[in-house]
């Protein structure tokens, strides 16, 4: 119980400290970027963290708090790809980006969430994703998946 707490602690102080530090992180894709979008669903809340266009490919990366009863708060990451068809966006597929409620809450909804956003099409429709542990951990590693018949491959 005491080491939940401290940890707790620790993560919300380097929250706080990441977001007066006014700490903006490097978002690089090789489309457009759109701000994040919150709402709320089922279970918790929601926060569209990225998004990435390449002509007719889009990526979003979506963070959804988990309803735990633990002292700090998680979350779910997933990757959700669409593509445009005839002027419409199209679901395609969304993956689970490392595991179910893998992610600290807060630092994904603070200034520099995300650390890398790549999407590309050559050889195949694929993107890179790094996100924020937390301001003292730094960034995670890179994430990367391929659009195969249909589906988000992790590679």
């Amino acid at each position: 119980m005491k080491v939940s707490v401290l940890a707790w602690l620790l993560v919300a102080a380097a929250a706080t400290v990441s977001v007066l530090a006014g700490e903006v992180g490097r978002a690089e894709e090789a489309g457009t970027a759109q701000q994040p979008v919150s709402a709320v669903v089922a279970g918790g809340d929601e926060r569209e963290m990225a998004e990435a266009r390449l002509g007719d490919f889009r990526v979003a990366v979506t963070a959804t708090r988990e309803p735990d009863e633990d002292a700090i708060p998680t979350a779910s990451v997933r990757l959700t790809v669409e593509e445009q068809v005839d002027g419409a966006w199209v679901h395609v597929d969304r993956e689970l980006v490392g595991e179910r409620g893998g992610w600290f809450w807060y630092p994904l909804t603070g200034r520099g969430a995300v650390c890398l956003l790549t999407v590309g099409d050559t050889p195949a429709r694929r993107t890179e994703l790094s996100l924020l542990l937390s301001p003292s951990l730094g960034c995670s590693p890179t994430y990367r998946f391929e659009l195969r018949a249909g589906q988000l491959v992790a590679v």
